[in-house]
């Protein structure tokens, strides 16, 4: 069995320039995925897939594999990540020279906070499950059933609710809701490859703490996880 790891890191971030590689913790923030790709037990090969030069040289200063630059038309705003996780497995089968990729499992950058058995857990869950894929997540600190939106002026519930006279009054009584928190996601081939798909309809959940499901996407995210690496 071959387990592709895919660690994919565009150049261009509007939110927050660069922050593939800012410093968080005195590292660049690509060397905490490379680092706990590099420590799992039951990845095959990890490969760092990025579209900018200076991050592939900062990726191949912690050993990264990073044998080549991502083509332009995968390193927009709107390319999808599915693209980009199957060009990573067109390349291992050819340039790479791998018979068949059974698991594609991509670790974002953006998520510093996992840990190697973290990796390995959701492969597991993968093996020891019928499905599709398997996907990290954490529960929401604040629950869409108390969400809005705005139609025509007007605030009203972002999810439909059989009593809308009668909404959910305790969070206590609404249902988990969660979210992806960027630290894995393991896929099967043909799911990724025949369906286009990166989960699919039949997906096993892998639970995670709120407190190591930070992800960066603003200067804030920075902080936080800068307070939860100290912690450690």
């Amino acid at each position: 069995m071959f387990i592709l790891g895919v660690i994919p890191a565009r150049g261009g971030s509007k939110g927050l320039p660069k922050k593939n590689i800012r410093n968080l913790g005195g590292r660049p923030l690509i060397s905490y995925s490379i680092k706990r790709a590099s420590k799992s037990k039951l990845l095959s090969q990890t490969i760092f897939s990025t579209d900018d030069q200076e991050i592939a040289s900062i990726a191949k200063e912690y050993d990264a594999d990073v044998p080549f630059i991502r083509p332009s038309h995968l390193a927009t705003d709107t390319a999808s990540m599915i693209d980009v996780l199957k060009h990573a497995v067109e390349w291992a089968e050819s340039e790479g020279r791998i018979n068949n990729v059974d698991f594609i499992v991509c670790m974002q950058p953006t998520s510093p906070l996992g840990k190697p058995e973290d990796i390995d857990n959701a492969i597991k869950l993968m093996l020891e499950n019928s499905c599709d894929a398997v996907l990290s997540v954490c529960e929401v600190e604040y629950t869409p059933y108390y969400m809005k939106k705005i139609v025509k002026g007007r605030l009203v519930p972002l999810l439909p609710d059989d009593d809308p006279l009668r909404p959910i009054q305790r969070r206590q009584d609404a249902p988990h809701a969660y979210k992806p928190n960027g630290i894995v996601s393991v896929t099967k081939r043909h799911v990724l490859m025949e369906q286009g798909l990166r989960y699919g309809l039949n997906t096993v959940p892998y639970i995670m703490s709120q407190e190591s499901s930070v992800n960066i996407d603003y200067e804030w995210d920075l902080l936080v996880a800068e307070h939860f690496i100290k912690k450690d």
